[in-house]
């Protein structure tokens, strides 16, 4: 597939996620929009000598960024196979089964075990693990094989990153990079702080952390096919 389908894809993909999804995900993005005005307004009234009282809200802030990115993932995934052709005997067309959900847990977690470690060592090392296993969440969502026992899901993911590593680490990259800037933009300049202009802007955010689920996920869709037919 050319980078160009990709990107007109994983648009009409994320717009049709969002539309099947609309009431979760705005209840997911009020609570996090809400929860984050909160605490930077707390933040920014805070004495300076209060650290203790800083982490706790950033550490706060840290956890439900965790939570968010794990609910995006199956509020997301639950209308997966009703907005794209899934290849039945490759794909689960019933993503959030109730036996498979703690298997997604657990291999989230070891996931975030694998990226903290190689992070300890350097930045770098740990963005690229990150890079190698972001499949990891799809595989034991959707992988048929997964589900039978047949692979192991930071292996797969492993092996169905190779060839498209550029791609996959300028995605990440780029949309956290932007996600990051967003995230400060409001604090650059008092008007920017007004309360419109800081929902405008998370709302944006929200919306490409949708889209690069939808890009990843195209990817991983066709990097599996090729896998198997190979």
């Amino acid at each position: 597939m050319s980078l160009k389908a990709l990107f007109r894809d994983s648009r009409a993909l994320a717009f049709d996620l969002a539309s099947q999804e609309k009431l979760l995900l705005f209840l997911l993005f009020a609570i996090g929009a809400g929860l984050s005005i909160s605490v930077e307004n707390t933040l920014a009234g805070l004495p300076k000598n209060q650290d203790s009282g800083r982490w706790v809200l950033q550490l706060t802030l840290g956890f439900w960024d965790m939570f968010e990115g794990i609910a995006l993932i199956l509020i997301l995934a639950h209308s997966t196979p009703q907005a794209l052709p899934l290849d039945q005997p490759l794909f689960c067309r019933r993503p959030l089964q109730r036996p498979f959900l703690g298997s997604f847990i657990a291999e989230y977690l070891r996931l975030l075990a694998q990226v903290i470690l190689w992070g300890l060592l350097l930045i770098v090392p740990g963005f690229v693990r990150y890079c190698r296993l972001v499949f990891v969440p799809m595989i034991a969502l959707f992988s048929s094989d997964y589900r039978a026992g047949k692979v192991d899901a930071l292996q797969l993911s492993h092996q169905l990153s190779q060839g498209r590593m550029p791609l996959i680490v300028a995605t990440i990259f780029g949309t956290t990079a932007l996600q990051v800037v967003l995230e400060f933009l409001p604090q650059m300049h008092e008007s920017l702080h007004a309360l419109p202009v800081r929902l405008s802007v998370s709302l944006l955010a929200f919306s490409i952390a949708v889209w690069t689920y939808s890009f990843l996920f195209l990817i991983f869709k066709h990097a599996l096919e090729e896998y198997k037919w190979n």
